[in-house]
């Protein structure tokens, strides 16, 4: 009997996924921007829906689109794909619609939305495991802290902060393993390809303490320990700082598959600091939780989406034209939402909407420029 062959948005994890992160990322925010201006339809709008389908929703997505893609690369195993996948892929989007159909945050709501990051887990697992590939272990393990904040969250409304304020930190950690060692990997192999100087260095040590003080303050924070929680993301944010120093910033400006990551990183240090501070009593809230939000999480997406959807589907780093403009469009969109919680007592509602528009645009520029990329065949032939 002939097989079929798997469709080409089956092949491999990051199609489907990213093209979905994408799709939510502008549409999740075009309704939040509606519920601003008083014209939402979406059931129980509110700051509480916009920060849980950022984090549980677009950020899941993403991660799940590059675990279970590098996954394979890491361990030397097929990627997952066909039906697997699918099911992963309707797992998630259950998620979303089943707001849509129960009205806010129900019993149903939270059951549907828990089955997926533990899924993708165990996805990731069932090669790690086999592989003995030991150094990717702390991915599934901030997965399943991803989990406890999400599951946080749905206790109730006087949860949710406590909720999203774990999933932050707790997707900083995922940002500080994955983003630190690809950047200065990247960074070192485009030097060298461009027969530069680079002495690029790796920090184990300010790895560990990075992410590890992450994780603790994400737990720390779920048991109510504010003032440990701002003491270990202070940590983070210097071991963070510390981490780049050795990474040649400066010397890859004119690339900008590699200055959006360095950048990213940035916003994660600022992000971290702002954090530690706001445990301590300094700064507002929501200045941090922005700063790591639309600053580390928008960028760092944008920026490692762009590239592996280029030279995973068979193309040359190459930026299509007008893409940088989509980095812009990212970076503005963070400084405006940044600004309007750095400044409260002035009249924000511009600032919000500027911010909004700019992410909104730039999603929607991601899908017109790489969704071809995303559902077509690999120019040379190759699987995946």
């Amino acid at each position: 009997m002939t097989l079929r062959p798997t469709p080409v948005l089956l092949s491999v994890a990051f199609r489907p996924f990213f093209l979905l992160a994408a799709i939510w990322a502008a549409a999740s925010m075009g309704l939040w921007l509606a519920a601003l201006t008083g014209a939402s339809w979406l059931p129980a709008p509110g700051p509480a829906w916009h920060a849980h389908e950022l984090l549980f929703g677009v950020v899941a997505a993403a991660a799940a689109g590059f675990a279970l893609t590098a996954v394979a690369t890491w361990t030397g195993t097929p990627a997952l794909a066909g039906w697997p996948l699918l099911g992963l892929v309707l797992l998630w989007l259950a998620g979303r619609l089943i707001w849509l159909i129960t009205g806010g945050p129900t019993l149903v709501t939270a059951g549907v939305n828990l089955m997926f990051l533990p899924a993708v887990c165990l996805a990731l697992l069932s090669r790690l495991l086999p592989a003995g590939n030991r150094r990717n272990y702390p991915l599934a393990l901030i997965l399943l802290v991803f989990t406890a904040a999400q599951a946080t969250w749905y206790f109730g409304p006087a949860w949710q902060q406590l909720g999203v304020s774990a999933g932050m930190l707790t997707v900083a950690a995922m940002i500080s393993l994955i983003g630190g060692r690809i950047t200065p990997a990247f960074t070192r192999n485009w030097l060298r390809a461009h027969q530069r100087l680079e002495t690029v260095r790796d920090f184990p040590a300010l790895e560990i303490a990075n992410v590890g003080a992450l994780l603790l303050a994400a737990v720390a924070i779920l048991l109510g320990m504010t003032g440990l929680t701002a003491g270990l993301t202070l940590i983070a944010a210097a071991a963070a700082a510390a981490r780049c120093t050795g990474w040649n910033s400066g010397r890859i400006l004119g690339e900008p598959l590699l200055w959006v990551l360095h950048l990213a990183w940035l916003w994660l240090v600022l992000g971290l600091l702002l954090n530690g501070l706001t445990g301590l009593g300094l700064l507002p809230m929501s200045l941090g939780w922005h700063a790591l939000g639309a600053g580390t999480i928008g960028t760092i997406l944008i920026g490692v989406m762009t590239r592996v959807s280029l030279g995973h589907t068979g193309r040359p780093l190459v930026l299509p034209q007008g893409s940088t403009f989509l980095y812009v469009l990212i970076t503005l969109a963070a400084l405006s939402r940044v600004g309007s919680a750095a400044f409260p007592a002035l009249n924000t509602l511009p600032m919000l909407a500027f911010a909004a528009i700019a992410w909104f645009a730039a999603w929607i520029g991601f899908l017109l420029l790489f969704a071809p990329m995303l559902l077509s065949p690999r120019p040379d032939g190759r699987p995946g």
